[in-house]
């Protein structure tokens, strides 16, 4: 009643041009006082309420400018749910010491907000990302808050949702195909460490000698193209085009193994001549 009475006073003196005392009968029927961010415009009420004390949104977003971006733009949690009701989640005149912030973390639907929690993200505590006053302020990559746990020391970018996934850093989804050495044959299969050693993944080398050097039975004659002979399915599966040497094969050479010809191995220095191989005929 009095609450009223006090209102009815309040709209009479400021129609009347009496505002000083509008402001202090209004005072007068405050619920309470304002958290002590907002003190400084404990005695402004009309910079945020309208003759009724209705809230308006409006006067909220003209001081709040970060959050007026994020509804206009409809991205966060601000811009993403019906943030013209302030104060569901903002209670005010609840004393100096209140918490604006009115809600629970542990219901509270992050799928509302730019970071959709997946993974190993849902059972973190919320301390763990959010740690400064703001929580619209906490970074969205990963490199931000898995920087000390980067084993590529930079080397790689930042980009490490590219090859990871919040269910576990060792769950890799990387496409090799996308890099300079798509894998192919034998190399498919392989684990990532057996060619990536000591974390080493920029600088890895792509030619076949600096992997098979010690596989090499030609011991370095036949120079160091492997792949000029040699694919990746098998060593022994040959491209070897014996039309480009001084010895083109015909007859019944074409279907004679390889082998019968160059032993040991030996193959630059293999005879040419009919009787260094048919001696016995």
């Amino acid at each position: 009643m009095w609450k009223k009475v006090g209102l009815a006073v309040f709209a009479l003196l400021l129609i009347t041009g009496e505002i000083a005392e509008a402001l202090d009968i209004l005072k007068g029927v405050m619920p309470g006082k304002v958290a002590r961010v907002h003190e400084k415009y404990e005695g402004q009420c009309l910079d945020c309420h309208n003759l009724v004390q209705k809230l308006f949104f409006d006067k909220c977003l003209a001081c709040h400018k970060e959050v007026k971006k994020d509804v206009e733009r409809k991205i966060g949690f601000h811009g993403k749910t019906d943030a013209s009701r302030c104060e569901t989640c903002h209670s005010e005149h609840k004393g100096r010491e209140s918490n604006l912030i009115q809600f629970d973390p542990a219901h509270f639907d992050h799928g509302k907000t730019q970071f959709e929690l997946t993974g190993k993200h849902q059972t973190t505590k919320c301390d763990r990302c959010h740690q400064k006053p703001k929580y619209r302020d906490t970074f969205h990559d990963c490199y931000s808050c898995h920087l000390k746990e980067d084993k590529h020391k930079g080397a790689l970018g930042k980009a490490c949702e590219r090859c990871h996934n919040s269910e576990a850093w060792k769950k890799i989804s990387f496409d090799h195909s996308r890099t300079r050495f798509p894998l192919q044959g034998k190399h498919a299969p392989l684990a990532c460490e057996k060619c990536h050693t000591k974390d080493n993944f920029k600088s890895t080398p792509t030619a076949c000698v600096a992997c098979h050097l010690d596989k090499d039975k030609h011991k370095g004659t036949l120079g160091k193209q492997c792949e000029s002979c040699h694919t990746a399915k098998a060593w022994k599966e040959i491209l070897f085009d014996h039309d480009k040497t001084r010895f083109k094969l015909a007859g019944a050479h074409i279907k004679v193994e390889c082998m019968k010809c160059h032993k040991n191995p030996q193959l630059r220095d293999t005879p040419k001549t009919c009787v260094e191989c048919h001696k016995k005929v």
